[in-house]
């Protein structure tokens, strides 16, 4: 070690004055006599196996030519291998045999180039199972600059890895949710413009994104629905009331179809509507099936209400569901009266009442009545009590007659 001192101009000198002439100090440089750090080559290897063999990572150094000249201990325990089976190019056999050429390839294009190698790949552990990890190597170079080969580490990531593909399979599942849905999701702001359409939704009118957004949605209406939804959707948003209305819809053809259009309000901590999310499903097939509906039980109703003959349609309770208007004139009641829901034993003599109650258990069975007991009920019974040798031309009076007996 060597010191020499220098004054405030640079020149040697042990001591300096300030301006009155004292004494203040002087300047000095501190030489060190050179030496290697952390000692000779051999101890800083030891140094960083030590440090090494510690480290909670997998640790490999490899000389210029790829193959491995140090792997630290958790390397060696994670995949079950000796140093002599992982020197050299051994380090390789514990990688999957799917990810040997693509990760070995990786690593000898880097080399090549001298940059950075980073790679993830399954790596074999000692119990037989496969874990994911990501190796990522650096160029290391001497001091003169000639490349020395790589210094790198093997990082676990199978927790990673499996998040990952949960996660996809979480947006998989949603995408396809949304895509095979017969309900089509879309959004709107506050003020009810929308935000946000599936393109599922946008193909099937052969509109375009910008055309749909905001209020571009109405032009789809059918000219008859346009103003009562416009209504209808002026009211949930003064109200935040959900949205539920259903119209007709131009489609790319130029055609109309039925749908029903639903909504709900997403609102803040406070109350206040800060979204709205909305579903459209196509309710074409539906509609159909009701018009055809009412025009079946229309026609069918037509037809029970051109007969002469007394119907009345009765429930498993007994219950009336419907008389056509021949019955309401032949026994004489209105229609919402209480003698509407009486049963008809009540207008019918007692032994033609046990008969018509027989028959109805029976029914309720599921059990066919015999042919002479569905005739001998109204006209058999009918004639017993008139005494006429006609009673098919005399039905009123003949149950006039038996209802007064």
């Amino acid at each position: 070690m060597s010191l020499s001192a220098l004054d405030r101009s640079g020149r040697p000198a042990l001591k300096w004055r300030d301006r009155a002439g004292r004494k203040a100090g002087c300047y000095g440089i501190l030489k060190l006599p050179k030496k290697p750090l952390g000692g000779p080559p051999r101890e800083r290897r030891l140094d960083f196996q030590t440090v090494a063999d510690h480290a909670p990572i997998m640790i490999w150094v490899t000389d210029p030519d790829g193959s491995a000249s140090f792997l630290n201990r958790l390397w060696l325990q994670s995949t079950g291998q000796t140093m002599e089976e992982a020197s050299g190019l051994g380090w390789t056999r514990a990688l999957h045999p799917e990810d040997q050429e693509a990760a070995g390839q990786a690593f000898l294009e880097a080399s090549a180039q001298r940059i950075p190698y980073q790679y993830e790949y399954r790596l074999r552990k000692a119990d037989g199972g496969w874990a994911w990890v990501i190796d990522v190597g650096q160029p290391r170079f001497s001091d003169d600059g000639r490349f020395e080969g790589y210094v790198g580490s093997v990082l676990d990531i199978s927790q990673r890895r499996a998040m990952e593909a949960a996660l996809r399979e979480s947006e998989d599942h949603y995408r396809l949710s949304v895509e095979l849905n017969p309900q089509i999701p879309w959004t709107a702001t506050p003020e009810g413009l929308v935000s946000e359409v599936r393109p599922r939704l946008l193909k099937l009118m052969g509109m375009s994104l910008e055309d749909k957004l905001g209020e571009g949605w109405a032009a789809a209406l059918h000219p008859v629905d346009l103003e009562p939804t416009q209504d209808v959707w002026a009211r949930c948003l003064l109200t935040g009331e959900p949205l539920d209305v259903e119209c007709r819809l131009r489609l790319a053809d130029g055609s109309h179809r039925w749908f029903r259009v639903r909504a709900a309000a997403r609102r803040d901590a406070e109350g206040r509507i800060i979204r709205w999310y909305g579903t459209v499903e196509d309710i074409q097939d539906r509609k159909l099936a009701q018009e055809a509906l009412k025009e079946s039980e229309a026609f069918a109703r037509g037809v029970l209400e051109s007969s002469p003959d007394c119907i009345r349609v009765l429930n498993l309770e007994g219950e009336l569901v419907f008389m056509n208007n021949a019955g309401y004139d032949l026994l004489e009641v209105e229609r919402g009266s209480d003698q509407e829901r009486m049963s008809l034993d009540a207008f019918v003599a007692p032994n033609y009442a046990e008969l018509l109650r027989a028959q109805r258990l029976a029914a309720w069975a599921g059990q066919p009545l015999p042919a002479s007991s569905r005739s001998e009920g109204r006209l058999g019974a009918m004639a017993g009590r008139c005494g006429r040798d006609h009673p098919e031309r005399c039905g009123r009076s003949c149950l006039r007659d038996l209802r007064c007996a």
